[in-house]
């Protein structure tokens, strides 16, 4: 019996120290407006866009890149080391609620938004380019329009992370 009440609160302690680790999401933006949906992955949106196109979804991914600058977008990957596709995500809420920081890169996000497909320009590529670090030459080799898939999002949960002041965006 006492082996047994031992076990049990050792399982107990240690669900206790598991479950503290798990980090703080810090709400972005407008409250969720279905918190209780199902998350879809990134990788599972970007492969049938057209399925969730104009629909309002719910995406859990890992932040790769965002606008250090203001903050206003953020594209989320399946995880920290991919190196496909990424989902952009367009913040779309009041900057006055405060932005995202840059310590947000590499944490668990949850985006909620309309899914949009349409063709962004050249020098709206390049920006977003030079935005996420990328070298003059990398951004010399990008020509033409592209299709972009992104979420336009008014709420986004991010996790370990606190809004920061907002400043302007120069395309806002």
């Amino acid at each position: 019996m006492n082996r047994s009440l031992g076990l049990l609160c050792l399982a107990s302690l240690g669900l206790v120290v598991w479950t503290g680790c798990a980090g703080k999401m810090t709400q972005f933006g407008e409250p969720m407006k279905n918190p209780t949906q199902k998350p879809l992955t990134v990788t599972h949106v970007l492969s049938e866009p057209e399925k969730y196109e104009g629909q309002q979804i719910l995406v859990r991914g890992t932040v790769r890149a965002l606008c250090e600058h203001s903050g206003c977008w953020m594209e989320l990957a399946h995880n920290a080391s991919d190196e496909g596709e990424g989902l952009v995500v367009v913040f779309t809420y009041d900057k006055e609620l405060g932005r995202l920081p840059v310590e947000a890169k590499g944490r668990e996000a949850l985006a909620e938004g309309t899914l949009v497909v349409k063709e962004i320009s050249e020098a709206q590529r390049r920006h977003r380019a030079k935005e996420q670090g990328m070298s003059e030459l990398e951004i010399a080799g990008i020509i033409g329009p592209k299709e972009s898939i992104r979420l336009e999002c008014p709420a986004a949960k991010i996790e370990g992370v606190e809004p920061v002041e907002p400043k302007a965006c120069k395309h806002e």
